[in-house]
C-alpha cells in the first residue's frame, strides 16, 4: 500500500510518496519508505511501481545503501552504464562526446546537491551562444537529474526549470545544386569515365555512379555505401534501403537504420538503373583480376568498404575543374528533394521517398522551397471561388 500527497517547497510544489514494503524476516521489523521530489502524481506513481519491482527482483531496498555518488560525474558514469544498453553505438559515442565537450567541463566536479537552477541557466545561456544543439544537451542534463531523484540523491531536477533561450537565426538554409548545375557535375564527371587505363576507369566510373544513384535516389551518403547488390532489383527497378553505415569504436560497420521510416523500398529511373548495371560489371571485372570478391555496391578495387570522408576528398578534386560549388554528399539529397517539388511531388511523397520519421520534419526541412508552389495555391482558390 502507498499514499500519495502533494507537498509545497521555496521553488514549487512537488508529489511524495510512503509505502509499506513487508517484514524484514531477519529482524521482524516492517519496512517502509518515503520518496519525495517528484514533478507530478504520475511520475510518483512510476517511481512507486518501479520500486515494487525493484523489491521484488532484490529482496530489499538496495537502491539507495548501495550508491555512494557525490558528484555530477559519478552519477553520469553510472548513468551511462545503463545508458549503452538502449541506443545504437553511433548515439552512444555521440553523446559521450558532448558530455565530455561540453557538459563535464562545467558540472563534472560539482556536487549534485550544489547544482543550483541559476547555474542551469547560466551555462544553458552559454550553451546557446555557440552551440546549435544546446538544448539537447540540457536535455540530458535533466535526465541525469532525473535518474539522481529517483536513487534519492536530490529533491529537485534544476534542469526542468531552465528557461530556453531563442535559437540563432540560421543565415544558411539548406544548400543543394540547381538543375543546371547537377546536369554539369553529371556530364562531366560521366566523360572522365572513358579512360583506355582499366584502374582510371573504374575510379572515374565509382564516383559517377555514386552522385548519380545520390541525386536521383535521395539517399544519405551512408546508406548508399552501405547498399549490397541484392538491394537492388534491376528488373522492378527498386532499390530497398534496410542498412546504414554507423560509427562504432572500431571505425564504421553496417548497422540497422536509426528509424523504421528509413527502411524503405525506393522506385529508380531508367539510366540510374543503367548507369548502375554499367557499374556492376566493371566494378566485378576489377575485383576478379585482384582476386577479391565483393557484393558491397561502393568499395575500391580490393574489396575494402572506406567511409565518405575520403570519397568526398576525391570528387572534390575532380569538381574543381569545372567550377561549381563544392557543397556535401548530402547536397545530393537535397538536390533530389529539390527536384521532386519542381516536378510537383508532393510532401507526403518525398516524406516517404527520403525516409523521414515524420512528415513535419520534411516541411521544416524543404518548405521554403516552395514559394512557386504557394503562388500556385493562391492562383488555384482564384480560379476556384471566382466571386
Amino acid at each position: 500500500m502507498a499514499t500519495f500527497k502533494k507537498y509545497t517547497k521555496g521553488d514549487g510544489t512537488y508529489w511524495q510518496f510512503r509505502c509499506y514494503l513487508g517484514t524484514d524476516e531477519a529482524t521482524g521489523k516492517r519496512i517502509s519508505t518515503t520518496r519525495r521530489g517528484f514533478k507530478t502524481e504520475r511520475e510518483a506513481k512510476q517511481a512507486y511501481k518501479k520500486l515494487l519491482v525493484d523489491y521484488e527482483k532484490n529482496g530489499g531496498l538496495n537502491s539507495k545503501p548501495t550508491v555512494n555518488i557525490k558528484t555530477f560525474e559519478e552519477l553520469y558514469n553510472l548513468w551511462l552504464e545503463s545508458y549503452q544498453t538502449t541506443v545504437k553505438e553511433s548515439t552512444f559515442i555521440d553523446t559521450k562526446r558532448k558530455f565530455r565537450l561540453h557538459i563535464l567541463p562545467k558540472f563534472g566536479n560539482m556536487k549534485l546537491s550544489k547544482i543550483s537552477i541559476a547555474q542551469a541557466q547560466k551555462a544553458v545561456n552559454e550553451w546557446a551562444k555557440k552551440i546549435d544543439s544546446f538544448d539537447k544537451l540540457n536535455s540530458y542534463c535533466s535526465r541525469l537529474m532525473k535518474y539522481a531523484i529517483s536513487l534519492e540523491l536530490v529533491d529537485k531536477n534544476p534542469f526542468e526549470y531552465v528557461i530556453k533561450p531563442k535559437s540563432k537565426d540560421k543565415d544558411d538554409k539548406i544548400k543543394f545544386y540547381t538543375k543546371d548545375e547537377l546536369q554539369t557535375i553529371l556530364n562531366y564527371l560521366e566523360s572522365r569515365t572513358h579512360s583506355e587505363d582499366e584502374v582510371q576507369r573504374h575510379q572515374e566510373f565509382f564516383y559517377y555512379c555514386l552522385v548519380r544513384l545520390l541525386a536521383f535516389s535521395g539517399l544519405r551518403i551512408n546508406e548508399a555505401l552501405a547498399l549490397k547488390w541484392s538491394d537492388i532489383d534491376f528488373n522492378a527497378y527498386t532499390l530497398s534501403v534496410n542498412r546504414t553505415l554507423s560509427k562504432t569504436k572500431n571505425g564504421f560497420k553496417p548497422s540497422t537504420p536509426k528509424t523504421k521510416a528509413s527502411v524503405r523500398t525506393i522506385p529508380l529511373d531508367d539510366k540510374t538503373i543503367q548507369v548502375l548495371k554499367a557499374w556492376r560489371t566493371i566494378h566485378k571485372e576489377m575485383l576478379f583480376m585482384n582476386g577479391k570478391r565483393s557484393e558491397v555496391v561502393f568499395c575500391d578495387i580490393y574489396g575494402v568498404q572506406l567511409i565518405y570522408n575520403g570519397y568526398w576528398y576525391q570528387l572534390t578534386n575532380r569538381m574543381k575543374d569545372i567550377h561549381t560549388p563544392l557543397l556535401s554528399f548530402h547536397a545530393f539529397r537535397h538536390t533530389h528533394a529539390s527536384l521532386l517539388f519542381a516536378s510537383g511531388v508532393s510532401m507526403k511523397e518525398v516524406q516517404t521517398r527520403l525516409g523521414h520519421s515524420s512528415i513535419q520534419l520534411t516541411m521544416d526541412t524543404y518548405t521554403h522551397l516552395l514559394p512557386d508552389q504557394q503562388t500556385k495555391t493562391v492562383e488555384k482558390l482564384a480560379k476556384f471561388a471566382n466571386f
